[in-house]
């Protein structure tokens, strides 16, 4: 069945850890005999995956612990699904949790907010990611380290080739697709009891005019409201920013 639909050797064969013994060495054993193979000539890499466990378990059917990607997506945006299935190596067990999620979404946020910064910077086009980052990547996918280095790049001074480099992450990695200033306004995946944007840019003009007849009072007291709606706020140069904690 390989060879007739696939062909031999298999460029990548991969699978849960828990394959490699029987399944995959009986699978070897069988297909090289058959076909007079050596074994590193059925297939030239072999990838098994750790498990996803939910409070140090295995994630199943059978244990009524599994979640289901349109149910994440509800609460989640894809990306952030993404980087956190992202942040274990992929050889490794990943613990799935709230926190987990909430660790992902706080590192796109960073990301979204320098892209943010920059968005009138004109930036060159990279055909490949940072040297770091592509060299955690060809090290057996080493994600974690990728992880790793995208926070060295957030400690350098925005500029065209930080940019570039921020946007090059796109095609590799899955992230960085969004428009940033929807993405810091909560509007990719947007909980139906939230605050809508109209009525945040209400607050805001209160606070402006209450800024500008210096009843300081108010304008605290707004923040404050805003803030137990889980919107930040940011007095800029270029007017007060606002985004969805």
């Amino acid at each position: 069945m390989a060879e007739q639909h696939l062909g031999l050797p298999f460029d990548i064969h991969g699978g849960g850890a828990d394959l490699k013994f029987p399944h995959h060495e009986n699978e070897i054993a069988q297909s090289c005999a058959a076909h007079n193979l050596k074994s590193e000539d059925f297939a030239r890499y072999w990838v098994h995956n750790g498990f996803v466990t939910v409070n140090g378990e295995k994630m199943s059917k059978s244990l009524g612990n599994f979640l289901l990607a349109h149910d994440l997506l509800k609460d989640w945006p894809g990306e952030v699904i993404r980087l956190t299935l992202l942040s274990a190596h992929y050889r490794q067990p990943l613990d799935w949790s709230e926190d987990k999620l909430r660790q992902s979404k706080k590192l796109l946020d960073k990301l979204y907010t320098r892209l943010a910064q920059m968005t009138e910077m004109e930036a060159p086009a990279l055909d490949t990611p940072p040297e770091p980052v592509m060299n955690a990547l060809c090290d057996d996918l080493n994600t974690p380290q990728v992880m790793a280095e995208l926070n060295v790049m957030l400690k350098d001074d925005n500029s065209p080739q930080l940019k570039a480099e921020l946007l090059s992450l796109r095609p590799v990695l899955g992230i960085l697709n969004e428009d940033a200033a929807a993405w810091l306004k909560g509007t990719i995946v947007q909980d139906a009891s939230a605050p809508d944007d109209a009525v945040i840019e209400g607050l805001l003009e209160e606070r402006r005019a209450a800024k500008a007849a210096k009843d300081f009072a108010r304008a605290d007291a707004i923040r404050n409201e805003l803030s137990s709606m889980g919107i930040a706020i940011e007095d800029t140069a270029q007017g007060t920013q606002w985004k969805r904690a």
